[in-house]
């Protein structure tokens, strides 16, 4: 503004006729300067992200403004050039989701993505669609039966969200072992009527909640190999902890699976904002920390050092989720808090240990929330529904 001013002192001296000429310069120059801090503030994808961040923070600086596009995320960053004091401006994150009011989320549809923590396998209650299959009658006739054991619950914590928030307008696609691929392509598992997870999402639907990534990790393999009753590896933190023989980037075992999960994730939020076309919300639920602080002893089904190293397992899952989700324009919910001194091995505990006996189940309902977990997962959601805007 200052260099503006003294234009218009030297030109001033010209005449009035120069003087009108660059005061009329200087009001267009202004005009289109507002409109297009307008349109950036508004609507960013007329101008696209970077240039409308550029926009937005140049305005940023003058006096008396106090323009609306952080609010609209624009600008929001994660690397890059300089700024003129030398500290970095970073690059735009992959996405970044707008403000959701509960109006907006409750709108359309309802749809319901995941895996065994999503479907409720160890709540009971499943639905015969979802548990069917060959009896040893069957197996024994050869006869062939269709097979479904994708154990959807009536105590599952999305049935119960959608019954309260999207009555007869939701789809419950979790299936017990599904992955991340599933959304895209059919059940791998061959679960009989199991297509693609994804097609339920649609323009019409306004919510996606999410439970995916430890089929993916292979959480069941990791339990498996340290189980000391059954057979177990000898040491197997130091097998998942150790370098991939495999892997020309020298990562652990469980390090490349983070990765691979990580593009996973990415790929599937991509798709939902693809089905959706860009007008549903998502939620990803994490997963709780399976074992209580005083898990261990004798008939344990892992000792008490490697039920730990799994409880510092899944911090790692859901922390590289969280900020997956963050950058991909999704909200993550933790429920580790929520589930502290209802692990295995608690005096209540909120998940199934391995084996016979209360609280106790064989694969696959083991190390799964009981119908308590579940409703404990219900709350978090309904927190944060709540927390919207009206």
């Amino acid at each position: 503004m200052r260099g503006c001013l003294t234009l218009l002192r030297k030109i001033g001296d010209r005449g009035a006729a120069g003087l009108e000429y660059a005061a009329a310069t200087l009001l267009a120059a202004i005009l289109i300067s507002t409109a297009a801090f307008g349109v950036a503030s508004t609507a960013p994808q007329l101008l696209g992200e970077r240039v409308s961040g550029t926009i937005c923070r140049a305005f940023a600086v003058l006096p008396g403004l106090d323009p609306t596009c952080a609010d609209l995320g624009i600008g929001d960053t994660a690397g890059g050039l300089p700024q003129e004091d030398g500290t970095p401006v970073e690059e735009p994150v992959p996405y970044r989701d707008r403000s959701w009011t509960y109006a907006d989320v409750t709108a359309g549809n309802m749809v319901f993505i995941g895996d065994s923590y999503g479907s409720g396998e160890g709540a009971g209650d499943y639905t015969d669609e979802s548990d069917r299959g060959p009896s040893w009658w069957d197996d024994l006739r050869g006869n062939d039966v269709p097979e479904n054991r994708c154990h959807r619950s009536a105590n599952a914590w999305g049935p119960a969200i959608g019954d309260q928030h999207w009555p007869d307008r939701y789809s419950f696609m979790a299936c017990s072992g599904a992955v991340t691929d599933d959304v895209q392509n059919d059940n791998h598992s061959g679960n009989d009527g199991e297509g693609p997870q994804g097609d339920a999402v649609t323009p019409d639907t306004s919510m996606v909640f999410v439970s995916m990534g430890g089929n993916d990790m292979g959480f069941a393999d990791v339990l498996t190999s340290c189980n000391q009753l059954h057979g177990g590896m000898d040491d197997c933190q130091a097998h998942w902890d150790g370098v991939d023989p495999d892997d020309a980037q020298g990562r652990t075992r469980f390090q490349v699976r983070l990765d691979q999960l990580e593009a996973d994730l990415r790929a599937m939020y991509a798709f939902i904002r693809e089905q959706s076309e860009d007008g549903a919300h998502v939620v990803h639920m994490g997963y709780p920390r399976l074992f209580d602080e005083s898990y261990g002893g004798r008939t344990s089904t892992l000792s008490h050092e490697d039920a730990m190293w799994a409880n510092d397992k899944a911090d790692l899952l859901n922390a590289m989720m969280a900020r997956v989700a963050r950058e991909e324009g999704v909200h993550f919910i933790d429920p580790t808090e929520a589930f502290a001194d209802h692990g295995v091995g608690s005096d209540d505990p909120w998940v199934l240990s391995f084996g016979v006996g209360p609280n106790r189940a064989f694969p696959p309902e083991a190390f799964h929330p009981t119908a308590e977990g579940q409703a404990a997962m219900q709350q978090l959601v309904e927190d944060y529904l709540q927390s919207l805007e009206p």
